[in-house]
């Protein structure tokens, strides 16, 4: 009852209501796929052509328990511990690092979230017959809405009085699938929420690299070596100086004795020992991406909401579609069993 409550409170439910009402009435996931008006073909099997219901059913199970695995892991206590990772003995980073239920669960949450957008790129891709069986991999959330190559909307979507492709084109400002190019110049969704990038950020880290949530309060005075760093690449400039001002000394006075030599072999290695100093640093400090989890909460919180959101437009998208089709012909009605 708590858990339905606290759905209610962060419109939760793929409901549409629920945007307007937080009163038990609005508790359900009522939301779902229309009847579809389709050609006979008696090759599909009936479990083929239920597919974009099934398809859209999973998508509602994953939003489910995302928000189950969120309303649980906000409910533990930041440092409690649990015997699911009592196994071994865990590496102290010296970042307070939080590695527990609680910031699983919220990983997790994260996880699913995120991945919905792509399962909703593909149902409208293989729904609206956007492109070929043979460019599913091409399929992104972010560039199913235009032409291949193209900053020009599909034919469509283009001049499209469904109003839900828009809030769905628009929630795909805020999500970003792959990461972005130096020619991207005119992409403006880095414009429309200053969250996007952090959010395509961690998901990129937690998939392919290393993610830390860690007790901000704590972290924030761990020093991070920024005044050493600065130090270093001062030193780095007055030795290349230094360097520059000796070479062009020799040069003029035709100096080759061995002092001299000594002297610019020395700056030399100074130059060289402090410039892979830096670059080792930036190849460690970048090798992960640190977040407070006061912060990623917030984060999951509104990355959830936004995939919940994008499942109430595409069910109403494609609801508005269905009604466009013409009323002609012999049709057969056909009801979408359920368990």
């Amino acid at each position: 009852e708590d858990f339905f409550a606290w759905c209610a409170e962060n419109r939760l439910f793929i409901n549409e209501l629920n945007g307007i009402s937080t009163s038990e009435v609005v508790n359900h996931d009522i939301l779902t796929l229309p009847s579809f008006s389709a050609r006979i073909n008696t090759l599909l099997t009936t479990s083929e052509g239920l597919s974009f219901h099934g398809h859209f059913d999973e998508m509602k199970t994953d939003s489910c328990y995302a928000r189950y695995l969120a309303f649980t892991g906000i409910s533990i206590p930041i440092f409690g511990d649990h015997f699911f990772n009592s196994t071994f003995d865990h590496v102290d980073t010296l970042e307070y690092e939080i590695n527990n239920l609680k910031t699983n669960h919220l990983k997790s949450c994260f996880r699913i979230s995120y991945s919905i957008f792509d399962k909703i790129s593909f149902l409208l891709h293989r729904f609206f017959n956007l492109d070929t069986v043979q460019n599913d991999h091409n399929v992104d959330f972010k560039k199913v809405w235009f032409k291949p190559r193209s900053q020009q909307l599909k034919d469509i979507f283009q001049n499209s009085e469904n109003e839900y492709f828009r809030a769905l084109f628009f929630i795909s400002h805020e999500i970003r699938q792959t990461d972005r190019k130096a020619s991207d110049d005119e992409d403006l969704s880095y414009w429309f929420d200053p969250d996007t990038q952090r959010l395509f950020k961690i998901r990129n880290a937690m998939e392919h690299r290393a993610f830390k949530l860690v007790d901000n309060v704590c972290h924030r005075y761990t020093d991070n070596g920024s005044t050493e760093i600065e130090q270093h690449r001062k030193e780095l400039s007055d030795t290349q100086k230094e360097l520059e001002n000796l070479l062009l000394s020799q040069h003029s006075s035709q100096r080759n004795d061995s002092e001299f030599e000594n002297q610019i072999e020395k700056l030399r290695r100074r130059e060289t020992n402090l410039q892979q100093d830096l670059v080792e640093k930036e190849r460690m400090n970048s090798y992960s991406v640190v977040v407070g989890v006061e912060e990623f909460e917030s984060l999951t919180m509104k990355l959830l909401t936004l995939a919940k959101d994008a499942l109430v437009y595409l069910s109403l998208a494609i609801h508005h579609e269905e009604l466009k089709k013409p009323k002609e012909g012999i049709a057969i009605p056909m009801q979408v069993p359920k368990k």
